[in-house]
């Protein structure tokens, strides 16, 4: 249940940050979109919970497969740039 709290406060807060810099409905289809993609991709989602790889390499991958998203977006997922 505490998973399902702070998942509901992050979206709050990307919803809140994403309205108040204009890009609700960008920020919203980016976040359908990702949906999609880690349905779609066992690989990918078998990658990201994987213990064998370590965070740097799973961010680097992330910092790909997103690359196109908006800063805001990149932001929330936690790539860096």
């Amino acid at each position: 249940m505490a998973g399902l709290r702070a998942a509901n406060r992050y979206a709050k807060g990307l919803a809140q940050f994403a309205n108040e810099a204009g890009q609700s409905e960008l920020v919203y289809n980016e976040m359908k979109n990702i949906k999609t993609i880690l349905t779609d991709s066992t690989d990918l989602r078998s990658f990201l919970g994987s213990p064998i790889f370590d965070n740097k390499k799973k961010q680097t991958v992330v910092n790909e497969v997103f690359k196109d998203f908006s800063p805001t977006t990149q932001k929330f997922i936690g790539s860096n740039r």
